[in-house]
């Protein structure tokens, strides 16, 4: 992770990765509480993690591995509710990809929804939440089209719905 001026002075390092938390993924996102956050798609159990560093580079943390959804490729959202959410590419019960949410702590780590194939796969985008307060975001692939589709669902997990499926074209 680095730092640079807009015209091009000032390049400092931050945090140099190691084979502990490798593959920074996405990119940073600027917490309300003035941290940066961010995931990676290798970590201590294979699956990824999930960090916060303070701007300056010091504090780096693991909020979370992910042993539970593998392979975050999006950057992370901080919700309206001050939680952050995000997407694997895989994990989750049918190894298909999870939406899941966080604590800007690293506390209360929930799958907030595990694709099974048929409600899409591969969630390799970020997700947005609407002025309604709901989270939206797309899957590369699944359902019967294996076209992907564009879903939503609550911040709590429930009211998961597909709004379009792509089709093969």
């Amino acid at each position: 992770i680095f730092t640079l001026q807009p015209n091009g002075s000032g390049f400092s390092v931050l945090h140099v990765f190691d084979s502990t938390d490798s593959s920074p993924a996405g990119g940073l996102l600027l917490g309300i509480d003035g941290a940066l956050y961010g995931t990676t798609q290798f970590g201590a159990f294979g699956g990824g993690i999930i960090f916060r560093l303070r701007q300056d580079g010091t504090g780096f943390t693991v909020l979370h591995s992910l042993a539970d959804g593998g392979n975050p490729a999006a950057d992370l959202i901080q919700g309206s509710d001050g939680a952050l959410y995000g997407t694997t590419e895989y994990g989750g019960a049918s190894n298909h990809g999870t939406v899941f949410k966080l604590q800007p702590d690293g506390t209360d780590f929930t799958v907030l929804h595990s694709f099974d194939g048929s409600d899409g796969a591969i969630p390799m985008a970020g997700l947005i939440q609407g002025g309604d307060g709901k989270l939206y975001g797309s899957t590369q692939t699944g359902d019967t089209s294996r076209g992907g589709n564009i879903f939503t669902l609550q911040p709590n997990g429930s009211g998961f719905g597909v709004l379009h499926v792509f089709d093969s074209t």
